[in-house]
């Protein structure tokens, strides 16, 4: 609404008694000359509409704005509140408030500012004044609260393009008690210096040396106008560096309260760190115990599988082998939570994997959550009726998990691959003999040699991903397939899964 009338009071015609009519719309008028209404509050046109709803909506904001400016109810409205949004009626303000700073800046009269926004034809001179006065000083608060130079020149500006406005700056700032009370009774500062001052005449009658009572005499007369003078000079001076302290020890306060809240959050958030080491270390601790059973179950398995059928080797590593494969199923309490927790952690939107991540986390996930129930139907908390259900359960989890896996891994390591591949086509076209090879930059053969051992490292995980799915297939078919049944074949899988899981952790 704003944009449609604005720059509309100098396109506008002249308004002609008796060429308004009223209508049934409160501050609304016919212009009978060109057809089209015009809004009007407080004497301020506010431009001219085609329709008569319309210049009774912009006078409707004009009396909100008017409201919001000065706390108090400034008329009746034509429509609801309601109709009106604040982003409206902020716009009406601030539409008022551009055009008196234009005027301010351009001498303080309507006629020497082009392309206002709202018609102040009609205003009286003693209405336009006051409305400048709030305006400028608005205007002054907000450029002096700015450090910047710009602003600093636009106040000097304001400042000499209106009229009378070093008496109000007087007024407004701070005067010295023993000034004020001589203010009315002093002469002004040029007819007080040339009383002080004698005439060259005077001079040339009076003595070249003074007596000292006389000296002390003017010194005295004098001493009020250089006071007025020097704290005149520092009200000019100063008054930014003032403001800028208040606004410093304003902003000191506010920082004060604060301090106890903020080392208190600083040590909550380092009670927090401490306890995020805590639970990384201790999550490390079990892994490398599970780990370690790991190596010895499988170790056992393959010696109990190598001795005699029927010896006491045998039967021993048997037992050995089940009670640590019990015991390592406890070092997995709780383990399930970490897919959840990358589950949730997942991007599914744009993400052209996210049905290999997650069958990878659910998988694992589930496979880690049924493996709690086994071992607790092998301590014999949960009756044992249900454990080969269970069982074969959490093998085809544990089958679903690793395939998500194993997919995975063999994108990551085309990725891998192909990356190395160029930066080596890089690092070979720089290399051309003996002394560019010395000069080489050392991150390109840092980079090269990290993007080798994380594509071996993503060689070895694949590796312990099919040797860990080789366990699950043959807890699955019960032993059924050739070759997946075998405790030579089941153990060296078992080992080399340890092995890269050592390594892995190991590196990290």
């Amino acid at each position: 609404m704003l944009a449609e009338d604005s720059g509309r009071s100098a396109q506008t015609p002249a308004s002609v008694p008796g060429a308004m009519a009223r209508n049934e719309y409160t501050g609304v008028f016919l212009d009978k000359a060109t057809r089209r209404y015009r809004a009007k509050h407080s004497k301020t046109s506010l431009g001219y509409y085609a329709t008569a709803k319309e210049a009774a909506k912009a006078r409707d904001l004009g009396v909100l704005a008017k409201e919001r400016a000065t706390g108090k109810p400034a008329g009746q409205l034509n429509f609801s509140r309601q109709d009106y949004s604040d982003v409206e009626i902020d716009a009406m303000a601030a539409a008022e408030q551009v055009d008196l700073s234009k005027m301010l800046f351009a001498g303080g009269s309507p006629a020497a500012v082009a392309h206002l926004n709202l018609d102040w034809s009609a205003v009286s001179g003693e209405e336009l004044r006051r409305k400048q006065a709030a305006a400028q000083q608005n205007l002054l608060n907000k450029l002096l609260a700015s450090s910047d130079q710009k602003a600093t020149e636009c106040v000097m500006l304001l400042l000499n393009a209106t009229e009378g406005l070093s008496l109000q700056q007087d007024q407004q700032l701070p005067c010295h008690p023993s000034v004020q009370q001589e203010q009315q009774q002093q002469p002004s500062l040029q007819q007080q210096e040339q009383q002080s001052q004698p005439s060259v005449a005077q001079q040339q009658q009076q003595p070249s040396v003074q007596p000292q009572q006389s000296q002390e005499q003017q010194q005295q007369q004098l001493q009020p106008v250089i006071q007025q003078q020097c704290w005149r000079q520092r009200s000019s001076t100063a008054v930014h560096q003032e403001q800028e302290a208040r606004q410093a020890q304003g902003r000191e306060a506010e920082r004060q309260p604060r301090e106890p809240a903020l080392q208190q959050w600083k040590t909550l958030e380092q009670q927090a760190q401490v306890m995020q080491q805590m639970a990384n270390g201790m999550q490390q601790m079990a892994r490398g115990m599970e780990q370690t059973l790991k190596i010895v179950r499988c170790t056992s398995r393959l010696i109990a599988a190598v001795s005699p059928p029927e010896s006491g080797t045998r039967k021993r590593f048997d037992a050995l082998q089940s009670s640590v494969g019990t015991s390592r199923k406890a070092y997995r309490l709780g383990k399930f939570l970490q897919d959840v927790n990358s589950l949730r952690r997942m991007q599914l939107h744009g993400n052209s994997l996210a049905l290999l991540e997650v069958m990878a986390y659910a998988g694992e996930g589930g496979y880690y959550f049924l493996d709690q129930f086994l071992w607790l139907m092998k301590a014999g908390f949960l009756p044992k009726h249900q454990q080969q259900a269970v069982a074969r359960a959490s093998a085809w989890a544990e089958v679903l998990g690793y395939m998500g896996s194993i997919a995975l891994a063999c994108h990551k390591l085309q990725q891998l691959s192909i990356q190395e591949a160029q930066l080596a086509r890089k690092v070979t076209a720089l290399i051309k003999d003996e002394q560019d090879r010395q000069c080489i930059d050392g991150g390109l053969l840092r980079q090269l040699q990290v993007l080798r051992s994380a594509r071996l490292l993503r060689l070895a995980l694949i590796c312990q991903d099919l040797a860990d799915s080789m366990s699950a297939i043959n807890d699955i078919t019960e032993g059924r397939v050739r070759g997946f049944n075998h405790p030579v074949a089941l153990s060296c899988a078992g080992l080399l899964s340890a092995a890269v899981s050592t390594y892995k952790y190991w590196n990290a």
